[in-house]
């Protein structure tokens, strides 16, 4: 759709023209409109028709304005994209079809303006035809509005369970010979913002959807709808789905993190409690006992995974995380500590490194307790580094104890410009403890004597000769 359009001048544009029809006027001009403005102009010519009699009119067209308002979705449709010819798509003035309310009746041309007969299509094919620019799912969306039906939302655990067992087929039903008090869609309660929206036809619940409005900044939402049909499963309602979306409710792909809902206490399942079948991607939950209240809260790694429909939950297969404490499918987890015997998330997991350890061995442990040593490219545990054969450097890097030179009782690297090599004692030294040939470039310890010349020292083999020598 295009940025550059502006739906509040397109509909004061609109409005005008259609006033000057309904009035019947024969002569209108542009005189008092803006002459830049190519959408006004358009208006003068609107209400003009050349007849026989060389008269202007279209009183079919005021007729027409009286008997019916024009379609609420046309105004809609216009409100998010221009339509291709707003003269035209007012000309035929499409509104609700007086014999099918799903249907929009529109006028073809003056002829027929004037026979009173008017053609009938469907909301889609019709917006197809003047709204070319909006994207197919925005015309089904619209399209799905004019469905049949009431839509409405109930939000006692009640009418939920009511509508629930009256509606589409689904593996949550467990027939109205049962116990409503211990039914897992006691769960979703109204004070924590659930309810359920319908769509009732003849008496029947044909659709419905779980919703939640808790009042919170997230706003209003849903994940999925059913379609009652006798084909097997539900498949989605586009018609509850349309009304919900145009309600302001927003269609999600999984419940949010931190909702709640109703805690059951029931001995008789393996959780201890009533659980529900949680549609989309989030379906665990933690057991929150705060005070005198406890309730289920939705946690992407909650530690019962809310997947059945006989209102049980598992966590036979889950395991909690030793690090953060969040619960996990086992085989998603991975190994810590020198045994294995630590389980972390894939999520702790960015914060461990493989490396050696207690006796040499590899195994995962927290980076906090990790040492990288660059020579080596691998990293080691600090309490097990002796293990290792990694010294400390006396800059506080580590190295690995072949490539390190201790002198006393420090340890430097061979390139550190602190230490240096004696020649007269064959051992590596710091060089504050000895003096360099300014000739050779050698070192010396400080028990070897040097000859000063110019103010250079100089091994006594090596110093240059003197005037007078």
């Amino acid at each position: 759709m295009e940025t550059t359009y502006n739906p509040e001048v397109m509909s004061d544009i609109f409005w005008q023209a259609a006033a000057i029809l309904k009035r019947g006027m024969y002569v209108y001009t542009t005189r008092n409109v803006p002459a830049t403005n190519r959408y006004y102009n358009g208006i003068g010519l609107i209400a003009q028709r050349e007849t026989e009699d060389h008269t202007m009119t279209r009183v079919w067209h005021a007729r027409l304005q009286h008997r019916f308002v024009l379609h609420p979705t046309i105004m809609k449709a216009m409100q998010l994209a221009r339509p291709d010819n707003w003269q035209q798509l007012l000309l035929e003035w499409p509104h609700i079809a007086e014999s099918d309310p799903t249907r929009i009746a529109y006028t073809v041309n003056d002829r027929k303006g004037d026979d009173d007969v008017q053609t009938m299509t469907t909301v889609g094919k019709y917006l197809t035809r003047h709204f070319s620019s909006l994207p197919d799912h925005a015309i089904r969306d619209l399209a799905a509005l004019n469905g049949k039906g009431e839509c409405k939302i109930v939000r006692t655990s009640v009418e939920m369970i009511y509508h629930l067992e009256r509606g589409p087929r689904s593996c949550m039903q467990w027939g109205t010979d049962s116990d409503p008090d211990y039914h897992p869609y006691q769960t979703y309660a109204p004070k924590y913002g659930w309810g359920m929206a319908v769509r009732i036809v003849d008496g029947a619940t044909v659709g419905r959807a779980l919703v939640m409005d808790d009042g919170d900044s997230d706003g209003k939402y849903f994940v999925r709808s059913y379609l009652r049909n006798d084909q097997g499963y539900s498949g989605r309602d586009d018609i509850l789905e349309a009304w919900l979306k145009n309600d302001g409710y927003e269609h999600r792909g999984g419940w949010d993190c931190g909702t709640r809902l109703r805690f059951i206490e029931d001995d008789g399942n393996n959780c201890g409690f009533i659980a529900p079948y949680l549609d989309g991607c989030n379906q665990n939950v933690d057991v929150i006992r705060s005070g005198s209240e406890s309730y289920l809260r939705i946690e992407d790694s909650g530690e019962y995974q809310c997947d059945n429909t006989d209102g049980d939950a598992d966590n036979r297969n889950r395991v909690e995380c030793t690090s953060c404490g969040d619960w996990m499918d086992e085989g998603d987890g991975y190994w810590a500590g020198y045994h294995e015997d630590s389980i972390i998330c894939s999520s702790c997991e960015n914060d461990f490194r493989v490396g050696r350890g207690r006796n040499g061995h590899e195994y995962r442990f927290h980076e906090d307790d990790a040492i990288y040593v660059e020579s080596q490219d691998q990293y080691y545990h600090q309490d097990y580094l002796d293990d290792n054969n990694i010294v400390e450097l006396d800059n506080g890097d580590y190295e690995h104890i072949d490539n390190a030179i201790e002198i006393h009782g420090n340890y430097y690297t061979q390139d550190d410009e602190r230490i240096c090599f004696f020649q007269d004692t064959q051992e590596w030294g710091l060089c504050e403890d000895g003096w360099q040939c300014s000739e050779s470039c050698d070192w010396y310890t400080d028990d070897t004597e040097y000859v000063e010349v110019n103010d250079e020292k100089y091994h006594p083999s090596r110093a240059p000769e003197t005037e007078g020598e």
